[in-house]
């Protein structure tokens, strides 16, 4: 299968990746990271047809799944929704970073690097 990525951001236990492959027209987006990456959500965005506004900025529905005990669903649904906006096609997105004992400004930090990570890989994309 052809992929895209995976490009980081951070270093160490902050290092988040994203990695992109294209089914069809669509793509299925991985994110991982911290000290133990797994699967802890998955969310599938598609765009609606309708603009939200004036602006033509297009809406998406975002569905997601998380596993118990795992709090990765709210990342998991603003990076699909984000990388759906951009490529305007169906996204699934599967999430999973963890950190053991992470400070509240080191979860801040993990979030802002699966955002970068994922910005750097729809540029990527839309080269």
């Amino acid at each position: 299968m052809r992929h895209y990525g995976p490009v980081f951001s951070g270093e160490g236990r902050l290092r988040v990746s994203a990695t992109a492959c294209p089914v069809g027209d669509d793509w299925v987006m991985f994110v991982e990271g911290g000290d133990t990456p797994h699967v802890g959500a998955n969310a599938l965005a598609c765009p609606c047809d309708a603009p939200t506004n004036t602006s033509g900025e297009i809406s998406a529905f975002v569905s997601t799944l998380s596993a118990p005990g795992h709090r990765d669903d709210v990342l998991a649904r603003d990076l699909a929704l984000l990388a759906c906006k951009s490529l305007r096609r169906n996204i699934s997105l599967s999430l999973g970073i963890h950190v053991h004992s992470a400070a509240k400004e080191e979860i801040v930090t993990l979030v802002g690097n699966a955002e970068k990570a994922l910005v750097t890989l729809l540029e990527l994309l839309t080269e």
